[in-house]
């Protein structure tokens, strides 16, 4: 295998200088740069190649020195922004230039150093950052609290890069150490406000600023250990192998314990203030419920009545297009598992819709023909019917009725409802008797009563309970199922979501509530 290329900021002292080494003894390739030159001298006689880098200078600067490096050996394969330095003080004493300063060396530099090289990464289609944060970023000590601010930035803006740069096949992570025994509390990488104010003197801001310098290289964590464990890490080998890089390293015991304690303390928080905080949406947010909840109501509906009337083919067609769409976008945006499940539901529902359009309406046969609009100026009384036309087929009778008073043909059989009237006298009986001449047994039509619609029996009690009560369960059983798998997934493109402990929390106001009042609906 090739030799990696190293590109490490901020080698003078620290992880810098300890991270170069390793990288050397591993037979791999590191360009090594620090503010002063001259204070990595030994790594150069190690076999480092070194450069002059202040992260402060400009895009331009930085640009053509990574130019430059990049020459060297054709190519970068890992960059670690490792330069920074502390800024003692509480806010309020620490001027604005102070604070620019700092925010400049530990945020902005990293960020111009990776502009710099990422256009050799991404044509690479390959390579991998590491941005120096620390465990200080998550915890919120007096008097460091401009430090922990920049860590904190820098941290944020390593996950955005994570996501943006993924498609490139370029890792990000933050690397977040506890207490590492350095020169990170010593003269000249630690600075005092320049205008103390003596308010604060006596109060827990100065004594947490002199307890962290009484620290000075009695840190626990050690370089030299910390330093293979982050080589491992960005090689993907030796404890590391078989691994991917994950967005964040807690080194040091420390430093996961106070991820821990942070992590915990925020759930509390949250749990503490959520029955005051959570409802604040529009009362319009839970409208997807309430129209999934409908077309469930027109689909039965239409079952029922076997009718498709008041649908639109047109409508249905454009809206499964869309939800089509929905279902390819709310995939290839990685969103969450439930938004996906409920767009796969909408165009269930719309293709269902779509086939009671076309059994009902029978779309796919012949149409039936009406029949002509009467010419203007024909008269008709409310006790007369306009004749209708109906088309010959097999089943049209030979012999259209008439209208009161007509016969029937040439044969002057009687029309229907004069053949239906009662036969009160023995002339009536032998008016119908000499009437009927048998063309009523034509084959074609055979003789039959008329069928009458018969409505359907009403619900009972019990069937309408027994409807809703499947049709509640059903919409509120999809909701926990996207509920269960959103909750259960361990990945979404472009995100990775640390492993439970396996305890799912079930909140019923939250996953069947929105279902509820959509039913209700």
């Amino acid at each position: 295998m090739a030799p990696r290329v190293w590109f490490i900021t901020g080698c003078s002292s620290g992880f810098g200088w300890e991270m170069t080494l390793e990288a050397l003894r591993r037979g791999d390739k590191v360009i090594a740069t620090a503010r002063k030159l001259e204070r990595i001298g030994k790594l150069k006689d190690a076999g480092a190649d070194v450069f002059g880098l202040d992260v402060t200078s400009s895009l331009d600067d930085i640009r053509r020195l990574v130019w430059e490096a990049y020459n060297i050996y054709g190519r970068i394969d890992i960059l670690v922004n490792n330069a920074g330095y502390i800024q003692q003080g509480a806010l309020e004493e620490v001027s604005p230039e102070e604070t620019y300063a700092l925010f400049n060396t530990n945020v902005f530099g990293p960020l111009n150093v990776i502009r710099a090289i990422l256009p050799y990464m991404r044509s690479q289609h390959s390579g991998v950052i590491a941005n120096t944060s620390s465990a200080g970023s998550w915890t919120n000590t007096a008097g460091g609290g401009l430090y922990s601010a920049t860590k904190k930035a820098l941290s944020g803006a390593t996950e955005t890069l994570r996501v943006e740069l993924e498609p490139f096949g370029i890792s990000v992570t933050s690397l977040e150490p506890g207490d590492f025994r350095s020169n990170l509390l010593a003269a000249g990488h630690r600075f005092a406000a320049i205008h103390p104010i003596p308010d604060y003197d006596n109060t827990p801001t100065r004594a947490a600023i002199e307890e962290s310098n009484s620290q000075d290289h009695k840190q626990p964590g050690d370089l030299v250990k910390g330093s293979k464990i982050i080589v491992d890490i960005l090689t993907q080998t030796g404890c590391a192998a078989g691994r991917k890089i994950p967005v964040r390293v807690a080194l040091g015991a420390e430093a996961c314990e106070l991820m821990r304690d942070k992590c915990k303390d925020t759930l509390a928080l949250l749990e503490e203030w959520k029955d005051v905080v959570s409802d604040t949406n529009h009362d319009d947010i839970h409208i997807n419920s309430l129209l999934g909840c409908c077309i469930f109501a027109q689909i039965i509906e239409n079952f029922r009545r076997s009718s498709a009337d008041g649908l639109s083919l047109e409508f249905l067609i454009v809206w499964l297009a869309g939800d089509v769409f929905n279902i390819i976008g709310a995939v290839m945006e990685g969103v969450l598992p439930t938004m996906i499940i409920l767009a796969v539901y909408y165009t269930i529902a719309d293709i269902v819709l779509l086939g009671q359009c076309f059994y009902y309406r029978d779309l796919g046969g012949s149409e039936s023909t009406k029949s002509p609009e009467p010419e203007a100026g024909t008269a008709s009384s409310s006790s007369e019917t306009a004749t209708q036309t109906v088309p010959s087929s097999e089943r049209t009778p030979l012999l259209q009725n008439r209208p009161e008073g007509e016969h029937n043909g040439s044969n002057g059989r009687p029309a229907t409802k004069q053949r239906r009237e009662s036969l009160t006298s023995v002339a009536s009986l032998r008016n119908h008797l000499t009437a009927v001449d048998g063309t009523h047994l034509s084959p074609a039509v055979p003789l039959r009563k008329e069928v009458v619609d018969i409505p359907p029996r009403p619900s009972s009690t019990f069937q309408i309970i027994a409807f809703n009560t499947f049709s509640i369960t059903l919409v509120c059983a999809a909701g926990i199922l996207g509920w269960y798998v959103s909750a259960t997934s361990r990945h979404h493109i472009g995100h990775d979501i640390p492993k439970s402990d396996g305890t799912l929390q079930f909140d019923i106001t939250g996953n069947i509530q929105p279902e509820l009042k959509g039913y209700a609906y």
